[in-house]
């Protein structure tokens, strides 16, 4: 009916390794020349993470890491550019490159147990999907900021309220 589901399922908290990335990947890309689909809902395969985060086996300074980071970089860039509507329903934790992953989205919805986060100050790693930019463009410089130097949790109400994701959705509904 124009809608592909596509659960994330790379246990045991849907890191975003590079088999992960280059899955992503190649699934976005085979929608380019799909007239069929015309949405793509992202959600997980885990009730407690969304994504918990790149792999930071990837962000090691090592050849591979890089190149792993350059995939993970198209792959945000690959997901804002669908033709399709992307939608991310996130039902548990998507902090630092699961949180960029469904800031990419066009449509972000979170439930009563999603938690969302740019960590990555914190533990001196970029932000590779482009967190920190979309962060100042959802919630302004100061308060984008506050968020990326302190590094914690925003609940779906107040991600809603910062511009973070589209809307809360109690998990009922």
């Amino acid at each position: 009916e124009g809608v592909a589901r596509v659960v994330i399922n790379n246990p045991p908290a849907n890191i975003f390794t590079i088999d992960l990335i280059n899955e992503v990947n190649a699934f976005v890309l085979s929608l380019t020349d799909d007239r069929d689909t015309k949405v793509v809902v992202f959600k997980s395969s885990n009730d407690q993470f969304f994504s918990a985060h790149l792999d930071l086996n990837v962000i090691n300074g090592t050849p591979g890491g890089q190149a792993a980071c350059i995939e993970f970089s198209h792959m945000i860039n690959n997901v804002k550019a669908m033709k399709q509507l992307s939608i991310a329903f996130v039902d548990g934790v998507a902090r630092g490159g699961g949180n960029e992953f469904v800031m990419a989205c066009d449509l972000s919805y979170g439930t009563e147990n999603a938690a969302f986060a740019q960590p990555d100050i914190g533990v001196n790693i970029p932000t590779g999907g482009q967190g920190g930019v979309q962060f100042a463009r959802r919630m302004g410089k100061s308060k984008a900021l506050q968020a990326l130097l302190a590094g914690t949790d925003f609940t779906a109400q107040q991600a809603e309220a910062l511009n973070i994701i589209t809307q809360f959705v109690p998990k009922a509904e």
